[in-house]
């Protein structure tokens, strides 16, 4: 997923916001790490996120995979 990240905001808090947005309740405490993925230049870096247990990462995996502000 590309996220991009604009002024104070932290991944952290834009990846849970988005999907709020989305429907999808994931806490902060939710997640375990959140770490950007080094591309080439140029574009958005994807972010892979570690969640702490599996029921937050199941209900995200119910939901479709077309998050809007994601690319």
């Amino acid at each position: 997923m590309d996220v991009k990240v604009d002024g104070d905001e932290t991944p952290i808090t834009k990846v849970a916001n988005l999907f709020k947005k989305q429907g999808v309740i994931l806490e902060q405490q939710d997640i375990m790490a959140i770490h950007r993925i080094p591309v080439g230049k140029g574009s958005t870096k994807p972010v892979l996120i570690k969640l702490m247990n599996n029921s937050a990462k199941s209900n995200l995996m119910k939901k479709p995979q077309d998050y809007e502000g994601c690319r």
